[in-house]
C-alpha cells in the first residue's frame, strides 16, 4: 500500500546575512505599526484520511478525496457543507478540475485507474486505466489533457479529456508524485521524490524537456504550484522543511523558503497573491506573500494537514487533514500592516529587512530623513540585521545587533523609537611593567573614555600611544587623562 511502503505517509528526511549598510553615528528609528486581522479558520468533517482537494469553477464545490473511505467528499463553497459523498476507487489520492467540460478527475492510488466526476451530477461517468500507484493530477489548460502521475511506474498518463482515454504516457523520474501546469510556458512540472528532481513536459508534444535538480538527493520534492503574478513554481521540499522557488521562465531555481516540518503540499491565492502550504509535522499552514517570497503568517489548523486548494469564489483556502478526518476552512480578512522608519539625522543609509516582510520586494529600505514604510504580516516579527565586523558594530540599547518588531494582531500598535549606536572595539594595553584601564572592549562611537596608567613598584609611566587617529588622547603624557573614540584600534600606555 502506498501509505506505508516507505515507512510513513510519504517519505520524509530526517530534516540572513542580510546587512544594514554602514552610515553615520546614532540613527534613530520612529516605527509606527497598524494593524487589523480577522482570519476565521472553521472545519468541515469528510470521510477518512482526507488527502486531496481541487474546486469546481463550474459549480463553486470542493472535492477532498478520502484515502481511507474510497470516496469523495463534496463541499458546497457557499455555506461549506457535505452535498455529495462520491464512491471511486480504492485509495484516492491527487484530484483535479477540467472546467473544459466539467468533469472532476481523481487518481485512486489502490487501483491503477482514474475516477471520472461529472461536476454537474456528481456521479462517476468513466474509469480510465492508468499507470501504477497513481498519486498527483494536474490539468493542462492549453491542450485539454489531464495528467495522472504513477508514482510506482515512474511515469506520467496523459488523458484527453474529451475522450477520457489515455492518449500517451511519459517516462519521468524515480518515484513521481506531484504535478502542476504552467500555462505562461504550456510545460506540465512532475515531482520526483525519489530522485530529488522536476521532470518538465512540454504539454505541445508530450515530451519531457527538461529535468530540474533540487541540488539535494534527500529533499523528497512532492507539492507543486503555479503562481501566474510573478511566472514562478513553488515546489515543496518535505526532506528539507522548505519551498524552492523556480523560474518560469528559464526552468531555475531561484530562491529557497522555510517553512513548518514536513511540509506536503501547496496551493495559490489568485485574489492576495499568497502562497499556502501545509505542514504535516506541524500541523500548520505557512502563508507566503508571493511578492516578497517570505513567510508572513502561520495558522494553526487540524492534525496532520496535507491537501490544500483554494476557492476563487469565496476566496477560502481548504486544508485536507489526514489525522482529523476534517477539512479546515481559511478566511483570510488580514489587513497588511504598515511599520514606518524615519532616519531622524545623519545621511541616508540603506536598511535590509527580514521576516515576514511583504513589500518592499527587495527586502530593504532606503532611509533618508522621510518616513519609508513596509509592509508586514499581521502578528509577526520583522528584524533588522546591523552590521557587525571584528572591529565594528550597531546595536540598539541593549546592546544586541539585532533589532526584531513584532507586529500587531488586531487595533493599532503604540509607535516606539529606537536608538542604534554605531560602536568600535578598542584594545587598551600596557607596554612594560605597568597596567592600565579601562579594559579592552566595544565603547559608542563619539565616546570620551578615562584612561588610567599604573606603573609597577620603582617604575614610571612615559606615555601613550594610539594606533589610529580616529582615537584622540587628549593628554598623551599624563598617566589620567580621556579618549575620543572615533574608530577602532589600539592605545597603548608604556613604562619604562
Amino acid at each position: 500500500m502506498n501509505l506505508v511502503r516507505r515507512g510513513r505517509l510519504v517519505p520524509q528526511a530526517a530534516v540572513l546575512a542580510l546587512l544594514l549598510a554602514a552610515g553615520f553615528l546614532p540613527m534613530l528609528f520612529d516605527a509606527k505599526v497598524s494593524a487589523s486581522t480577522g482570519t476565521h479558520i472553521s472545519t468541515v468533517k469528510v470521510g477518512s484520511y482526507p488527502i486531496g482537494v481541487a474546486f469546481d469553477s463550474s459549480t463553486g464545490n470542493l472535492y477532498v478525496s478520502n484515502y481511507h473511505s474510497a470516496t469523495v467528499s463534496v463541499i458546497n463553497g457557499s455555506d461549506n457543507t457535505i452535498v455529495a459523498t462520491v464512491s471511486v476507487g480504492s485509495y484516492p489520492w491527487g484530484v483535479a478540475f477540467d472546467p473544459s467540460n466539467g468533469d472532476i478527475y481523481v487518481a485512486n492510488d489502490g487501483s491503477n485507474t482514474t475516477s471520472v466526476i461529472d461536476g454537474s451530477t456528481n456521479a462517476v461517468v468513466a474509469t480510465v486505466p492508468v499507470g501504477g500507484l497513481p498519486i498527483g493530477v494536474a490539468y493542462d489548460s492549453a491542450n485539454g489533457e489531464i495528467y495522472v502521475v504513477n508514482d510506482d511506474s515512474n511515469s506520467t498518463s496523459v488523458i484527453n479529456g474529451s475522450t477520457n482515454s489515455v492518449i500517451a504516457t511519459i517516462g519521468v523520474g524515480y518515484w513521481p508524485y506531484g504535478a502542476a501546469f504552467d500555462p505562461s510556458n504550456g510545460d506540465v512540472y512532475v515531482t520526483n521524490i525519489g530522485a530529488g528532481t522536476v521532470s518538465v513536459i512540454a504539454g505541445s508534444n508530450n515530451t519531457m524537456i527538461a529535468t530540474i535538480g533540487t541540488g539535494n538527493p534527500d529533499s523528497y520534492p512532492e507539492g507543486i504550484a503555479f503562481d501566474p503574478l510573478n511566472g514562478d513554481l513553488y515546489l515543496v521540499n518535505d526532506g528539507l522543511n522548505a519551498i524552492s522557488v523556480i523560474a518560469g521562465s528559464n526552468n531555475t531555481i531561484i530562491g529557497t523558503i522555510h517553512v513548518g516540518g514536513y511540509p506536503e503540499s501547496v496551493a495559490f491565492d489568485s485574489l492576495r497573491g499568497d502562497i499556502y502550504v501545509t505542514n504535516t509535522a506541524s500541523g500548520t499552514v505557512s502563508v507566503i506573500g508571493g511578492s516578497s517570497n517570505l513567510v508572513f503568517r502561520t495558522l494553526k489548523v487540524g492534525r496532520r494537514p496535507y491537501g490544500v486548494g483554494f476557492d476563487p469564489a469565496n476566496g477560502d483556502v481548504y486544508v485536507a487533514n489526514v489525522g482529523s478526518g476534517t477539512v479546515s476552512v481559511i478566511s483570510p480578512n488580514w489587513v497588511s500592516q504598515t511599520i514606518q522608519f524615519t532616519v531622524e539625522s545623519g545621511p541616508a543609509v540603506r536598511v535590509f529587512l527580514s521576516g515576514c516582510v511583504i513589500s518592499p520586494t527587495s527586502t530593504s529600505i532606503l532611509a533618508n530623513g522621510v518616513a519609508q514604510t513596509v509592509t508586514a504580516g499581521p502578528d509577526c516579527t520583522i528584524s533588522f540585521h546591523f552590521p557587525r565586523t571584528d572591529v565594528s558594530r550597531y546595536v540598539n540599547s541593549m546592546g544586541s545587533t539585532v533589532l526584531s518588531v513584532r507586529t500587531c494582531a488586531s487595533d493599532t500598535c503604540s509607535p516606539s523609537s529606537i536608538t542604534v549606536n554605531q560602536q568600535f572595539h578598542v584594545t587598551f594595553a600596557a607596554s612594560g611593567p605597568g597596567t592600565v584601564s579601562p579594559s579592552s572592549g566595544w565603547f559608542d562611537a563619539g565616546s570620551s573614555v578615562t584612561l588610567e596608567a599604573t606603573p609597577h613598584a620603582d617604575h614610571q609611566f612615559e606615555g601613550w600611544t594610539s594606533s589610529n587617529p580616529s582615537i584622540t588622547v587628549a593628554s598623551p603624557s599624563e598617566a589620567t587623562t580621556t579618549a575620543t573614540i572615533d574608530g577602532a584600534g589600539r592605545v597603548v600606555a608604556s613604562f619604562v
